[in-house]
């Protein structure tokens, strides 16, 4: 594959940017109101179908399959951290694997 073709893999910075963004198009909210300690569902309001949108949005954009809110790992994701911290944790699992 040819450097023109092959993308670096996103930085933190960028992943923790897309999620915030999934989240305000979501909830419909400005993302300076989103930081890395919002509680997702308490403080952001994002129920089970919001989830639903920010995984598909997460999904396209970083070519990864998320797991269902309900199963295994996903289920502690709490915080605008922990799904930056989730999604980072795939990527990397992602780019080992192909290797």
């Amino acid at each position: 594959m040819s450097e023109s073709t092959m993308s670096a893999a996103p930085t933190r910075a960028e992943i923790e940017q897309t999620v915030v963004a999934a989240l305000a198009r979501t909830l419909r909210i400005n993302e300076g109101e989103i930081h890395p300690e919002s509680n997702l569902e308490n403080e952001l309001g994002l129920d089970s179908l919001g989830m639903i949108n920010v995984n598909i949005a997460l999904e396209e954009r970083f070519q990864i399959a998320l797991p269902a809110c309900e199963e295994g790992p996903a289920m502690a994701i709490k915080t605008v951290r922990d799904m930056t911290d989730f999604v980072a944790g795939m990527l990397e699992r992602q780019e080992a694997a192909t290797c």
